[in-house]
């Protein structure tokens, strides 16, 4: 929501950079959370 706002006042550029690192963190975070089940498991053992 707070991107949609500041969007209009960015360069077109920025706007999709900020985009593609929003959607890099979301892959991160996704990676982590995969990482964490594993080892969730490992310790389980």
């Amino acid at each position: 929501r707070q991107l949609r706002k500041v969007e209009s006042e960015l360069n077109p550029v920025d706007v999709m950079f900020l985009y593609k690192i929003i959607e890099w963190v979301g892959e991160l975070a996704d990676i982590a959370e995969r990482v964490g089940s594993r080892l969730e498991l490992m310790l389980a053992r």
